[in-house]
């Protein structure tokens, strides 16, 4: 009887570790046609879903470039609230295909080694987008736009277009200290 409780117990513990170390899963994805060479350029990511591995991080912002024909990178800083300082991290973007985009660390201190799938997108306006997080079990939602201070049209026109293609734009705040990356 002992025997089986014990067995039991690390049935269940065993389970936990594997639920825990699972990828976790983004639901359907869209396949918006993606072209790396019109995504190239800035993107301020204004808006996110809380989650406990960003909870230290204020906006952020990318510039994605192209080195040579068929190398993607992008310079990516944010605000640490923890340090309160801007902080930077360069990432290849080795794949990509109608619906995401990869990217990889080439720095320390990277914390966005994902795929990123996109819920809807306007190369002109806004992006928004979904991800998992190293050491998160759930999706997260980012939505990011051109211009780092968009006006209310704009920001309306991304919520109501993730609203439209199955995401939620009411599970999400926005970031703090953005207006402290508007001209790097």
């Amino acid at each position: 009887m002992m025997t089986k409780s014990l067995y039991a117990v690390a049935v269940f513990l065993i389970a936990i570790v594997i639920v825990a170390d699972a990828e976790c899963e983004v639901g359907p994805v869209k396949d918006v046609h993606f072209e790396m060479d019109k995504f190239l350029g800035k993107w301020c990511w204004i808006y996110h879903e809380p989650n406990d591995v960003e909870k230290n991080i204020g906006c952020i912002k990318d510039s994605f470039q192209q080195s040579n024909t068929l190398t993607f990178f992008t310079n990516t800083s944010f605000y640490n609230e923890s340090t309160k300082e801007i902080q930077s991290a360069i990432y290849t973007v080795p794949h990509w295909n109608s619906t995401s985009f990869t990217q990889d660390p080439d720095s320390d201190g990277a914390i966005w080694t994902s795929t990123f799938f996109f819920v809807s997108l306007d190369y002109k306006k806004y992006a928004a987008l979904k991800y998992c997080l190293k050491g998160w079990d759930k999706p997260v939602t980012l939505i990011g736009f051109r211009r780092c201070d968009p006006d209310e049209h704009t920001i309306k026109e991304a919520k109501d277009s993730l609203d439209a293609n199955g995401g939620r734009s009411d599970t999400l705040l926005k970031y703090k200290y953005c207006d402290c990356l508007k001209d790097l």
